[in-house]
């Protein structure tokens, strides 16, 4: 009798191990499907990381691109403002140049007109004393060839 007790237990226990086995099939079964899913998942995943990293690239890429056309057209601007204002201030310094030689060549012209007026009329003062003095000269040249008539003609008489 526990023989047969032992061999059914035995009996009971390969069962148990049987359908244990067909579970466990089961289970390595569901498990490699569930493998190849994820497999399958992660290379999906994989791919749409890679498109991910892609499209950042490209809007990293457009975005500099972006930045640099800015910074460049900034630099630019100022580079042209700054060239304005440089043309700007040689313009305004080269009309006070100009403002500066008019301004000295109108006082040149007054004071060469001044000096050549005292001039003149140095020159006219100066004639007008030597024409006076020949005039007087020439007066007591003239009373003096009267004096000289006058003797003569009682010289004479």
């Amino acid at each position: 009798q526990a023989l047969d007790e032992a061999e059914s237990k035995i009996a009971g226990l390969r069962s148990e191990n049987e359908a244990a086995k067909e579970e466990a099939d089961i289970f390595e079964k569901a498990l490699g499907e569930a493998q190849i899913q994820a497999q399958s998942i992660l290379s999906e995943a994989q791919a749409e990381h890679e498109r991910n990293i892609e499209d950042l690239h490209a809007i990293e890429v457009g975005e500099l691109e972006a930045k640099l056309t800015y910074e460049h057209a900034k630099s630019v601007g100022a580079l042209e403002a700054a060239h304005k204002q440089e043309l700007a201030t040689a313009q305004a310094e080269h009309k006070k140049q100009v403002a500066s030689m008019a301004e000295e060549h109108s006082a040149s012209v007054a004071e060469h007109q001044a000096s050549s007026r005292e001039e003149h009329t140095a020159l006219t003062r100066e004639h007008t004393t030597s024409l006076g003095k020949a005039e007087a000269r020439h007066a007591e040249a003239l009373t003096a060839e009267q004096h000289l008539a006058e003797k003569h003609a009682q010289l004479e008489a």
